[in-house]
């Protein structure tokens, strides 16, 4: 078991660093299209690739965000799912100690009842902290997985669209409208 969670450990590393590595970013430029009408510009832009965000969010908390260039969401994502999962390895520690306690005390101490209720509560605590944290990696994932998407998202195409928050008053109800100009 120990050896499996250094491995582990070794393969989220390397993937972790090898998502910093200059040598990917050249890699993944596109090729000149052959139209005329391409621009050069959005043809040497940078891509991410989607499915290696979501992998590396899956080896390492915050791995994909990271991979995104987004450091300040994958540092989030990172405390988060090791406050969670270092949350469950003491509440799984804290209810083995409430087993062993029931398991030694003899049938008829008062004590019994209560270290039972202790390990219940352990083990319900450690579970509800590693569903939050799978619930964080699955966020994590797709968040990674649609930023690599929308990694190089054009933003001269948005460039020329207005949006305004326009109030509306009818019938004693006040709400407000959405309107976008492009």
């Amino acid at each position: 078991m120990k050896n499996a969670v250094i491995l582990l450990a070794s393969f989220a590393l390397v993937l972790f660093l090898y998502s910093f590595s200059p040598a990917q970013d050249e890699l993944r430029m596109t090729r000149p299209e052959k139209s005329e009408t391409a621009s050069l510009s959005a043809a040497t832009l940078p891509k991410k690739s989607p499915f290696g965000a979501l992998l590396r969010s899956v080896a390492f908390p915050g791995g994909g965000q990271f991979y995104n260039r987004k450091t300040l969401k994958g540092s989030v994502i990172f405390a988060a799912e090791s406050g969670l999962i270092i949350a469950a390895v003491v509440e799984w520690q804290r209810r083995d100690q409430h087993l062993r306690n029931f398991s030694q005390l003899p049938s008829g101490s008062p004590d019994k009842a209560s270290e039972f209720e202790f390990y219940q509560y352990y083990r319900d605590m450690r579970n509800t902290h590693l569903w939050s944290a799978a619930g964080i990696v699955f966020f994590s994932m797709l968040d990674a997985y649609v930023d690599a998407h929308l990694f190089n998202f054009e933003r001269e195409k948005m460039k020329d669209m207005n949006v305004s928050f326009l109030p509306q008053i009818e019938k004693e109800e006040i709400g407000i409208v959405l309107w976008v100009d492009f």
